[in-house]
């Protein structure tokens, strides 16, 4: 049997997935450059491929333990490690923010790591739930932040991230069920109409 020329061969989900890091370093760069609006925009857009890709995956049964693997190793980078530049570039970047920003990095990477082992359960009802916040609500705590800075200004709204990163951390590794959507649908809107607002929000200057 001829071998391999490459380490592993990858089906069509696991290019979506891989897609969403390009989307996802197309983020950071705008967060380098302090576009934060177009930053966001595109941030919301690599969420909607890490929806998109789990959908086809099981519709099209490419689920496998390498393609949960991928998606978790891009989930570190979709909601942990570019966010956390985005609210640096932002302005939430001292030294008591930037020590929350490393303790949200590293509850997140624990909680992501306990997912792949046991995956979601259930709460007391029978109902499917997340056995602590998923990372993916660190994506829409900043992206509210940045709206709610709007009407707040920076200054407050930073203040207020001082109380929430931290509870978020502890939510994140929590024992205990975290509330899941019942449909997919509203997550997509979620995130598809976040990503719009913020896409016009850049266009007029953030």
């Amino acid at each position: 049997m001829k071998k391999p020329l490459l380490i592993v061969s990858l089906n069509s989900v696991d290019w979506l997935t891989l897609s969403g890091v390009w989307v996802a370093f197309a983020s950071l760069y705008f967060a380098f450059e302090h576009q934060i609006a177009y930053a966001l925009s595109a941030l919301y857009l690599a969420m909607l491929i890490d929806a998109f890709d789990g959908i086809l995956a099981r519709k099209y049964g490419y689920e496998s333990e390498f393609g949960r693997y991928l998606d978790s190793f891009v989930d570190v980078l979709d909601y942990l490690i570019v966010p956390g530049f985005i609210a640096y570039f932002w302005g939430f970047n001292g030294l008591l923010e930037s020590i929350l920003l490393v303790l949200v990095l590293c509850c997140g990477i624990l909680r992501l790591s306990v997912f792949n082992q046991t995956g979601n359960m259930k709460d007391e009802n029978g109902n499917l739930a997340y056995l602590g916040m998923p990372v993916f609500w660190l994506n829409f705590i900043l992206g509210g932040a940045y709206i709610l800075s709007w009407v707040i200004g920076h200054s407050l709204t930073f203040i207020l991230l001082l109380f929430v990163y931290p509870v978020a951390s502890f939510l994140m590794i929590f024992n205990g069920p975290f509330f899941k959507f019942s449909s997919i649908n509203v997550i997509v809107s979620l995130v598809l109409g976040g990503s719009l607002v913020f896409f016009v929000a850049g266009l007029f200057g953030g």
